[in-house]
């Protein structure tokens, strides 16, 4: 008679087998990466103590000498189950918590420690090795510390058993073997029960569970209803329906929530009832750099703020009367950039929610508010020195009686000089608010930017031939229409030559020239002054903002021309921007506008036909 192993008993042992190996596929990585966890885990506790110990040390560093330090490091190694070591710069061990104080100068000098040579180079040594004076394995975290009092500077040290982590390593692997050993036996007596029965009608169930788990709700099981097991099929059919209607309206729900959520221009961070993030939404992307690393942790460690954990620390800790009153903070994260903080508490019976906290951008708010104290500063500075003179020259007059013709000639002079000034001021103040206002007009016309360029320089010929400056035109002949207005972009250019006169060394030479674009011209003056520095760039086209400090002395101006040019400028849908250095690399400034092409009549009939 002929006997074998059954194809069921053969089946589960192959099943078994197989099972044991995908387990022990998966399972061994996964021991490695838990081991190495370990490690790293108790590596990162050691450092952390070192960073406590060594901040304690460095508060605590006025000891009176060497023992009362000694004494101090056996106190906290006996609190933290570590051992603590003090060397100092020549590598002699000064103090150590698990040796007697008058051992201590017996002990090997270590400036040779992997861990202290470490800590030299790289301000932090880590080390694992063995100890010849406990003989076991140990890890040794080492930092550099400064001295203070009687105590040298020098390398701090932390050591402690590795022992620990290995035996937790060896634990962790015995029981992936049991977890193994059971799984596989566990396996083969249910196959061998239930295998000759159950194996066709469980093979389709657990294929449609398999794909209805995958995401495919609409699988379903055809049993006969004969079969003993329809009814479960049905039970299981209907599951996957459910399935399918909760998470078409969870998916909805979801959607809708996290389309409000992301679509908030103002960041949001919810913190959970320990005051550890919870969750944020898209826009603190612009506030926090890493937002997935952020969950879990404190608001401190997402954002650099000890006010704002302050605030965190305090509404989380405050009553439920308290609690529902919002707190308001404003806080500076980065140079230039304010955010405005409502933070509200939650107090439902959800213990998931603690507290809403809402980040609103104020930094435009900040810079506007700036340019406008800026701006009132300046006009009162503008406006005073040239009334000041006024008053005085105007008080001498009156109070002496007799005076010379020729002195009251000279003091109504500076008089009208500074009344002209302060009336040219006006009434540039007066155009730059007609063109920041909504019923401004700007007539476009095909304007020869040539001509409006030699009209300014004509204005300014006297200014130039005082410094004995020249201009070198380089517009070409063929004549380049813009769309603007004549006496406006003569204005233009007038405003940038007077300015590149003024900041000029006597004796230099402009240069004004053009680049053609698709669309448009862009046209471009050239000094060789003193250059304005990058911090100031994007300023110098604000009203009263003058670099005289930075460009030479004081030119008398009123510090409204760049800002009527910018908004002439864009007023015809152009830009204007300045470089500093020039693009050639030698000093001094180039200020560039561009201005839309002007089509004339015969380009417009041809695009037509």
């Amino acid at each position: 008679m002929k006997t074998g192993f059954s194809f069921r008993t053969k089946s589960a042992f192959f099943l078994c087998l197989a099972v044991l190996l995908v387990s022990t596929a998966i399972s061994y990585p996964y021991h490695k990466s838990v081991s190495q966890k370990i490690m790293e885990s108790t590596q990162r506790q050691v450092i952390r103590e070192l960073e406590f110990i060594h901040q304690m040390l460095t508060r605590e560093m006025q000891f009176e000498d060497v023992e009362a330090l000694h004494g101090w490091l056996e106190l906290i190694g006996r609190g933290l189950e570590f051992r603590i070591t003090y060397i100092a710069d020549g590598g002699t061990v000064i103090a150590d918590s698990h040796i007697p104080q008058r051992e201590v100068w017996a002990m090997d000098n270590h400036a040779g420690r992997p861990e202290v040579m470490e800590a030299r180079e790289k301000d932090l040594g880590v080390a694992i090795r063995f100890s010849g004076s406990t003989q076991e394995k140990k890890l040794y975290v080492a930092r550099v510390i400064e001295g203070g009092g009687a105590i040298p500077s020098g390398i701090i040290r932390v050591s402690t058993p590795f022992q620990e982590a290995k035996d937790v390593q060896s634990l962790l692997a015995k029981a992936f073997m049991v977890l193994c050993a059971g799984l596989v036996a566990a396996m083969f007596f249910l196959t061998l029960f239930l295998f000759q029965r159950i194996q066709k009608p469980i093979g389709e169930m657990i294929q449609a569970i398999k794909s209805i788990g995958s995401g495919n709700y609409r699988q379903r099981i055809n049993f006969n209803t004969a079969s003993e097991f329809y009814p479960l099929g049905q039970t299981i059919n209907e599951m996957a329906q459910h399935f399918a209607d909760h998470v078409e309206e969870i998916s909805q729900q979801q959607q809708q929530f996290q389309a409000i959520f992301d679509g908030m221009q103002e960041g949001v961070m919810v913190l959970n009832t320990n005051g550890r993030i919870k969750s944020v939404n898209r826009a603190m992307s612009r506030v926090i750099s890493s937002p997935a690393l952020s969950v879990g942790r404190k608001p401190l460690e997402a954002v650099m703020s000890l006010e704002l954990q302050d605030a965190c620390d305090r509404i989380m800790a405050s009553s439920t009367n308290l609690g529902r009153q919002p707190i308001k903070l404003q806080l500076e994260l980065e140079p230039e950039k304010f955010y405005e903080v409502n933070m509200v508490r939650i107090h439902e019976r959800d213990k998931n929610l603690g507290a809403v906290l809402v980040f609103h951008n104020i930094s435009e708010l900040k810079r506007l508010e700036k340019i406008r104290q800026d701006f009132v500063a300046n006009v009162t500075h503008e406006l005073r020195t040239p009334l000041t003179s006024v008053k005085g020259y105007t008080e001498t007059l009156l109070s002496e009686s007799q005076q010379d013709k020729e002195t009251i000639q000279a003091f109504l002079n500076v008089i009208l000089r500074n009344t002209n000034h302060m009336v040219k001021m006006v009434d540039d103040l007066l155009q730059l608010a007609r063109m920041e206002s909504k019923k401004a007009v700007y007539p476009a016309n095909p304007v020869n930017a040539a001509e409006a360029a030699e009209l300014a320089w004509k204005e300014c010929l006297p200014l130039a031939r005082s410094k004995k400056i020249q201009i070198e035109n380089l517009l070409p002949e063929k004549e380049q229409l813009v769309l603007s207005d004549l006496d406006q972009l003569a204005q233009v250019f007038r405003n940038l030559m007077e300015n590149a006169i003024k900041y000029s060394p006597e004796g230099s030479v402009l240069k004004i020239f053009s680049t053609e674009e698709q669309k448009s011209f862009t046209f471009a003056l050239q000094d060789r002054g003193q250059g304005i520095p990058l911090e100031h760039q994007q300023r110098v086209f604000e009203r009263f903002y003058r670099m005289e400090r930075h460009r030479g002395s004081g030119s008398g101006s009123t510090g409204l021309g760049l800002a009527i040019c910018k908004h002439i400028i864009q007023g015809y849908g152009g830009k204007i921007w300045l470089q500093s250095p020039n693009p050639d690399g030698s000093s001094g400034c180039t200020f560039h506008f561009s201005l839309p092409k002007a089509m004339v009549s015969g380009e417009k009939a041809a695009k037509k036909s």
